[in-house]
């Protein structure tokens, strides 16, 4: 895959949500092409370090199966520890895998493309990205030492497909000032968008189906 693909460039978006569940989402501002998922649900993290908890139970969730960032967190801690996941193989073991939601329904998750820097992954591009949230599935992304849900995706078209110059995410623990008014939403740093191996600080991004 051409690492182009990951250069993510800067861009500013505004963003409006519901405290509890996103329903209106209003892409970032003039760009030729934008993708999105309309209404993601939102979940914050129910602890300092359940951020990837969080994030897997908010894409279960938009795909159609409520699931408890609890049960997440006991399949990694069964004494439901406040910790973080400290591999991405971790995230991927969460979101490649089969699970009950919180209605009792049985359901299969699946990766269907990562970008995965600490096991040597490089299987997803900015195509496959906007077809993603143009299907409405949004996508995992982790830092170092944080988990966001993409949502939302700008780009340009070029003759080798749409290249992506900003995104959106859900972020479970927002700043304190988008608590107070409740914005779970908030656009991506173009460090973020930039993989760690370009000396960004983007590790891992994962498109998963149910």
């Amino acid at each position: 895959m051409n690492r182009r693909s990951f250069l993510f460039l800067a861009s500013a978006s505004v963003l409006v949500s519901s405290s509890a569940r996103a329903e209106v989402l209003i892409p970032f501002a003039e760009a030729p092409g934008r993708a999105f998922v309309p209404h993601a649900q939102f979940v914050p993290q129910q602890c300092n370090d359940w951020c990837w908890a969080a994030s897997c139970s908010m894409i279960f969730g938009t795909l159609g199966h409520p699931t408890d960032q609890k049960k997440l967190v006991d399949f990694l801690y069964s004494d439901l520890a406040c910790a973080p996941a400290w591999q991405t193989r971790d995230l991927t073991r969460i979101l490649d895998n089969s699970w009950i939601d919180d209605r009792g329904v049985p359901f299969r998750s699946r990766v269907e493309a990562a970008f995965d820097q600490e096991n040597g992954v490089m299987a997803i591009d900015d195509t496959l990205v906007v077809g993603e949230l143009m299907r409405k599935r949004p996508l995992l992304y982790a830092s170092k030492d944080h988990c966001l849900v993409i949502v939302q995706a700008d780009f340009v078209l070029t003759p080798n497909g749409p290249r992506i110059i900003g995104m959106g995410a859900l972020d479970p623990d927002p700043t304190p000032s988008a608590r107070l008014v409740h914005l779970p939403y908030r656009a991506l740093t173009e460090a973020e968008r930039r993989p760690a191996f370009l000396g960004g600080e983007m590790m891992y991004l994962a498109a998963v189906r149910i």
